[in-house]
Parts: structure tokens; sequence; C-alpha cells
């Protein structure tokens, strides 16, 4: 049982560990528009944040893009990201 938990944690944190090196350094996943693509990653960067399994800084940029945006700030879903 251990053991399956932590491959399954490392094989998570291996998968993150990817999307934050292929996220974008400026815009959205999708060029300059928001989608539900950003809607999915943010939220899966979120989780990925709170549970140390992706560095904070590598995923900075474009998460601080996702939580700057207005809708987001209303939400309040990122107040505790």
């Amino acid at each position: 049982m251990v053991s399956r938990r932590l491959g399954s944690g490392i094989r998570w944190s291996i998968r993150t560990a990817s999307l934050a090196e292929m996220l974008p350094r400026e815009g959205y996943l999708c060029g300059e528009r928001f989608t539900v693509a950003d809607v999915l990653a943010g939220y899966s960067l979120r989780l990925a944040r709170r549970c140390e399994l992706v560095d904070a800084d590598a995923i900075e940029p474009y998460f601080g893009r996702l939580v700057a945006r207005d809708a987001a700030r209303e939400s309040r879903v990122f107040a505790s990201a």
C-alpha cells in the first residue's frame, strides 16, 4: 500500500514538473486567449503547489497571470494558493 502511494506520488510529481517546464512565458496555453485549458491547468497547479509537488517559483509567472485575473480574484478559489 505504501509503495503504491509513493509510486503514484512520484509519477504525479514528474508529470507536474513536465507541465511546469511547458508553461508559456507570456499569455496563456492557447496563445493570448484565456481558455478552459488554463482553468484546468491552474487548478492542477494549485493542487500541486499545495502538495509541494512542484516548485512554486517554476510556475509563478504563468500561475501569477491566472490568479491576477478579475474572475480569479472574485472567485477566491486561489485565495489560499
